[in-house]
């Protein structure tokens, strides 16, 4: 007999933990289908246009981190504009909160700089890939305080038209940098000579950016391992290849910065596994 009621007993416990569970998850999913609803509505009223949310989790920090409230969940959104859905962004809200941050002008000028490059690389080679970071604008150990001063008090963008390179460089000068990954499948001695041709093209359609090149030379396999990689997160704002290249191809580094009247400084190369 009491077998039978320790049986009847673990049943309904496992059934309220089921209810439970159900609740909360029903609870979870209408939470972030409302979050998402309200981070399209800012994006909407704060550029002008319809924005489409690819995906949307819910983060609680323990600590302060990231501008978390130890706590107090976030709605964190992978978005783009339903005009161009290759502009992929991050767009955040903090729970119970009217405010929203996100990199929607980083994304824009990430495409507006990938499409410059990608149009320059190809009159040179038929087989290379082009990736681009842009970093929000941040205040580092050399900066000073009146180019701060007028990144802070910028006027925000209200539409995308009003992000372009030379507004962005404007508003935000010297305070963010572009890293620009150009892999190409080809042997180095065939073509560097080219390439640095190809760099120097890139230097007067880049404006005033401040950049960070990596070109990298790569085998076949190398190629389509990252080719592979970018099509599996096609709808991650942050693809890294760096780990799939850096043992199998060969990398040039080159600096372009202010100091050096925007013009390629070659920094540095590694030979690894693929040409050695």
């Amino acid at each position: 007999m009491k077998k039978f009621f320790r049986t009847i007993l673990s049943l309904m416990l496992t059934v309220a933990i089921a209810v439970s569970t159900s609740g909360c998850m029903v609870i979870t999913a209408i939470k972030k289908e409302d979050h998402k609803n309200r981070i399209l509505s800012m994006l909407k009223e704060k550029y002008g246009e319809e924005f489409e949310v690819l995906s949307i989790k819910r983060e609680t920090s323990s600590g302060f981190s990231g501008g978390l409230i130890p706590g107090r969940p976030s709605y964190d959104a992978v978005c783009c504009p339903v005009a161009d859905k290759e502009v992929i962004f991050n767009a955040s809200t903090m729970e119970n909160d009217t405010t929203m941050s996100d990199d929607y002008p980083q994304a824009v000028i990430e495409k507006k700089a990938k499409d410059i490059a990608e149009e320059i690389v190809s009159e040179y080679t038929d087989d290379f890939i082009v990736y681009t970071y842009v970093s929000a604008p941040s205040k580092t150990v050399s900066t000073d305080d009146s180019t701060w001063e007028k990144v802070k008090n910028a006027t925000p963008y209200t539409s995308a038209e009003e992000i372009t390179i030379e507004n962005y460089v404007d508003k935000y000068f010297e305070t963010s940098d572009l890293v620009l990954e150009i892999v190409i499948c080809t042997e180095v001695s065939e073509k560097f000579a080219q390439h640095q041709k190809m760099l120097d093209e890139l230097n007067l359609r880049l404006k005033k950016l401040k950049v960070l090149a990596q070109v990298y030379y790569c085998e076949e396999d190398t190629m389509k391992r990252c080719e592979k990689h970018i099509e599996e997160n096609k709808h991650n704002p942050r693809i890294y290849i760096d780990d799939i290249l850096s043992n199998n191809s060969l990398c040039y580094i080159y600096y372009r910065r202010q100091e050096t009247d925007y013009k390629w400084v070659f920094n540095e190369s590694s030979s690894v596994t693929s040409y050695e």
